[in-house]
């Protein structure tokens, strides 16, 4: 494939220049003498190419109190990171305009700075959206003018095709867009310096767009062009590198409600592309739908449409090696059919969806399902803590009931038995009354009590469960969580209803960001809870990547590990030499022992989901370890030398001071 790339001049030096914003401010906002000396502060440093001091003058200025300089300030503080590099950071200002100023006179400038963004980050698609956006409104003229050449240069350089520009093509009709290219072509040889191609392109633009919007600039007297660089892709053609560079795509939700989750994702790809000297370009494609404002809850229906579409655009248009993704279930599924019809490797970085890589044999999950979790618990329970009386608890949805089903039958094939079994509603249920109620009956019929009946155990009579006798009888209970917020839940349930026994969970419970979170006393409930998981943040790759994300985006990376180990296997398989789909997807098949910055990752013995895991715990200081590692030792209140210790005048001798025992 070619190597599409545009110089900085394409996105980035045709920014608005120096000069501050003209436009007036909306005249609601109450004036601040204060704000207009930060602001001209700002714009001197923006001018003289001084962005940090820049930079620290617009972040003074937002933190004011609404002002007469807040929107423009907000703007430029977005271009002031853009030319600093920060471009996520920029994006993110750039996109906090609109709903914080929704009045502003702006929000063009902003949409056009938020694609400018975009395009840096190889987010092509979106910025062509986003130049699109600044064409169909009533913007200044010239603002709309540096939104078709930008156009121009990202669809004649083919950045976008297929799915993507049919949006586009939704978006603007084949009129308006056909007018933004051809006049971006004629803005693109003129800058250039191609005198005759330039007149050629603004001759075609007068004769097929008589009228058009863009006739009073071509009238106009032009400054000469900046030297051409010969590193400029010019509409129209494309720069072959000496060798053809492959393409990795990524389908994520880079839109709407999930769309921090798919940004994490992609900055974990993009930061496993740089540490190996980028060879790959990456081909994103947003599998999110935007609705703005509006309380939308979109069917299932709608995102599996657009995943099928995007993974076809990844096939046939896009041609890419592999792909990484979805991050969701049911749109996976989609996605491996379309994978295993086309014969492309499929990384799935997150879905636990059972049998999904029985489809077929092009579909590879990073993440363990619940019947491999159920199976490793179960063998764990039994045979390693020998674990004889055994209740589960699960959520009453097929994650939970494939879990509960093999945990059980491995359990009981070793010996052990499941005296009880239930479940509750995920993410909804908050009081488990009911299900430990039942929980104590069967505990306590383990174990009856002397003399008594059972039914004086009802917690309906009971004013406190503080007089409830204890149930010890159960070994260990298997609480099966789909969030970290259900185990936050039901932990503390299970000892106000006075349940002592071992807790055991699946990989969910893996979460130390949220555990450190908690309140001291909530963390109290949680501690000595032994679970499965495949990941351990105490390795050194994950130490290594979590300090690397952190540098780079100053906050603890989630699932970025995931989008970055995804990544790094198709990376290695090529630089391995599987140069071809076939040869990449037998690589994975035969992976064994892969040492990743989420876990060590295997697909060995016929299976294309990860089956490494290891048995975690957290401990009495609430930290997440692996259950082998002996606890430390609690620190005792240093003892005071007999020497240096006297009793207080008047005070009892303490017991064994004076005989030194």
């Amino acid at each position: 494939m070619p190597q599409r790339t545009l110089v900085l001049c394409l996105a980035f030096s045709c920014l608005v220049a120096a000069s501050a914003p003209a436009r007036a401010q909306a005249a609601a906002a109450p004036y601040s003498t204060a704000a207009d000396k930060l602001f001209n502060k700002g714009l001197k440093y923006y001018a003289k190419g001084q962005y940090s001091k820049a930079r620290d003058a617009f972040v003074d200025l937002v933190k004011q109190p609404l002002n007469q300089r807040s929107s423009a300030g907000q703007l430029m503080l977005g271009r002031t990171l853009f030319h600093l590099g920060e471009y996520e950071r920029a994006l993110q200002v750039a996109q906090r305009l609109e709903p914080k100023y929704p009045d502003s006179p702006y929000l063009t400038d902003a949409w056009l700075l938020a694609g400018d963004c975009c395009y840096a980050l190889q987010r092509y698609a979106e910025a062509a959206l986003l130049y699109g956006r600044v064409l169909l409104v009533e913007a200044p003229l010239e603002l709309r003018a540096q939104a078709a050449e930008r156009l121009a240069g990202v669809v004649r350089n083919e950045l976008v095709a297929g799915q993507a520009l049919d949006r586009l093509r939704d978006q603007l009709g084949e009129g308006l867009l056909r007018e933004a290219l051809d006049f971006g072509a004629a803005r693109w040889y003129q800058r250039l310096g191609w005198e005759a191609q330039s007149r050629a392109a603004q001759k075609t633009y007068r004769r097929q767009h008589a009228g058009g919007i863009f006739i009073p600039l071509l009238a106009e007297a032009k400054a000469p062009p900046a030297k051409p660089d010969p590193a400029v892709v010019v509409p129209g053609q494309a720069i072959r590198a000496q060798e053809e560079v492959p393409r990795l795509g990524l389908l994520l939700p880079l839109s709407g409600p999930d769309l921090q989750l798919g940004r994490e994702l992609l900055e974990g790809a993009r930061l496993a592309n740089r540490e190996q000297g980028n060879p790959f370009e990456l081909v994103p494609m947003d599998t999110g739908f935007d609705y703005g404002n509006l309380p939308i809850a979109e069917g299932q229906d709608s995102e599996l449409v657009r995943t099928a579409r995007a993974i076809r655009s990844l096939i046939e248009d896009e041609r890419v090696l592999a792909a990484v993704g979805p991050v969701f279930s049911a749109p996976a599924v989609a996605a491996a059919v379309s994978a295993e019809a086309a014969g492309l490797p499929l990384v799935v970085p997150l879905a636990q969806q059972s049998g999904l890589d029985s489809l077929g044999r092009y579909t590879f999950q990073l993440r363990t399902t619940p019947e491999v979790q159920g199976r490793a618990l179960g063998e764990y329970a039994t045979l390693g803590l020998g674990l004889r009386t055994l209740v589960v608890l699960a959520p009453l949805t097929d994650y939970g009931w494939n879990f509960e089903r093999e945990f059980t039958r491995v359990a009981q094939a070793n010996g052990g038995r499941v005296v009880h079994r239930d479940w509750y509603l995920p993410d909804q249920q908050k009081d488990f009354k009911r299900e430990f109620a039942e929980i104590r009956r069967v505990g306590l019929a383990l174990k009856p009590p002397a003399g008594d009946s059972l039914a004086a155990d009802s917690l309906d009579t009971l004013g406190t469960t503080a007089s409830l006798p204890i149930v010890d009888a159960i070994d260990g209970m298997a609480v099966v969580v789909e969030s970290f917020e259900d185990a936050r839940t039901i932990a503390p349930q299970l000892h106000f209803y006075q349940v002592r026994t071992q807790v055991l969970g699946n990989d969910i419970w893996y979460d130390p960001e949220a555990l450190r979170q908690l309140p001291a006393a909530e963390r109290q409930d949680l501690l000595g809870c032994m679970f499965v998981s495949g990941r351990d943040e105490g390795t050194p790759g994950a130490r290594q990547f979590a300090e690397q994300f952190r540098r780079q985006f100053g906050q603890p990376p989630v699932y970025a590990v995931y989008g970055y180990d995804a990544a790094r296997l198709v990376i290695q398989g090529w630089q391995g030499g599987k140069r071809e789909r076939g040869a990449l997807r037998d690589w994975l098949a035969g992976l064994e022992g892969f040492a990743g910055a989420s876990g060590r990752i295997s697909f060995a013995r016929g299976q294309r989901t990860n089956t490494e895991l290891e048995m975690m715990k957290i401990d009495r200081r609430g930290h997440i370890v692996p259950a082998s590692q002996a606890e430390e030792p609690e620190e005792l209140p240093p003892q005071v030398p007999l020497e240096e210790s006297a009793p207080e005048e008047g005070a009892a001798p303490t017991p064994g001071r004076e005989t030194g025992q």
